[in-house]
């Protein structure tokens, strides 16, 4: 039986040449997890299953910037280069934030519903905005 190493160049070059395909995936499911987390947070559902959402929500994160990481390996630096790994932090700063302090994040985003419903409401009464010909 012969064993065979892990083959990292072989990897990184698959995760180069199918690009398009692992973004649009990954970052689509990052956006859904993270979601997923804040709403289950401002719901005021269980920590266990908070909890589990963002243990879930961090592999595709990681994923992300490693994906990033094999082309920085290869010098290739563009704005998607750094774009990703903004969102794999903002998503992984999401549920930290979650997993860490969940009262207070749920006490931020009823401040932040009340806000936007004051805000919108002013404008639907207010209606000095529309032009009317």
């Amino acid at each position: 039986m012969e064993v065979t190493m892990l083959d990292l160049n072989s990897i990184a070059e698959f995760s180069r040449c199918h690009c398009i395909g692992i973004c649009a995936l990954l970052v689509p499911v990052n956006l859904l997890l993270s979601t997923t987390t804040i709403f289950l947070v401002g719901a005021h559902r269980s920590v266990q299953l908070i909890y589990a959402t963002a243990a879930i929500s961090i592999w595709p994160a990681l994923a992300l910037f490693l994906h990033v990481a094999t082309w920085w390996s290869i010098g290739i630096v563009m704005l998607p280069t750094f774009i990703l790994p903004v969102l794999a932090t903002i998503c992984l700063a999401t549920q930290a934030y979650a997993v860490i302090n969940p009262h207070q994040m749920r006490t931020l985003l009823w401040k932040i519903l009340a806000f936007v419903s004051n805000k919108y409401r002013q404008l639907v009464t207010n209606r000095s905005w529309l032009i009317y010909h």
